[in-house]
């Protein structure tokens, strides 16, 4: 008895993990994203608000609650094993020069997640915050990439949340 209650209980974990996120692809890359995502097109972003084409230059773009996620279309080639190292490189010190580390308003982080290398960096000025990234593969053939962007310092955990399982779930 105790034996069925245990798997049914795992059951359902894994039944409202899957649930809660829906799967999507662009070419060879797959990814999954919260089940309220909406995808929006670039030309119904208001171009009133803070958060415009100019904040999310990307042909796919989908909304989730006040977030957007952008992503760019897939890049497949030959890609320098130390261009994100480089790419973070260039970003901290740019941003290093205009007092954004020590304020607080940027980060940056190169990972491994699922045998990909990935890049993100964070900034927040003027009450957007934002996040950029780059997922390598492995063979470093393919990039995807994209951005995060979000109205008010209140939306940072959820947009984060986003990054991460959105990085974790990429799979060429």
């Amino acid at each position: 008895m105790k034996k069925h209650i245990t798997y049914l209980v795992l059951l359902l974990l894994i039944t409202s993990c899957s649930i809660n996120k829906k799967a999507h692809s662009i070419g060879e890359f797959k990814f999954k994203l919260p089940k309220k995502a909406v995808e929006i097109k670039p030309e119904d972003l208001d171009a009133n608000s803070q958060i415009n084409q100019e904040k999310i230059p990307t042909k796919y773009i989908y909304k989730i609650d006040n977030i957007y996620l952008g992503i760019n279309d897939p890049y497949k080639g030959e890609i320098k094993k130390d261009f994100l190292e480089h790419r973070k490189k260039v970003d901290d010190n740019r941003y290093k020069k205009n007092g954004f580390i020590e304020s607080h308003q940027y980060q940056s982080s190169l990972t491994k997640t699922n045998n990909n290398e990935t890049y993100a960096m964070y900034e927040f000025k003027k009450n957007i915050g934002q996040y950029s990234f780059s997922i390598i593969n492995k063979d470093n053939t393919r990039i995807l990439g994209g951005t995060i962007v979000f109205e008010n310092q209140s939306n940072y955990a959820e947009a984060t949340k986003i990054l991460n399982d959105f990085l974790k779930s990429v799979t060429f």
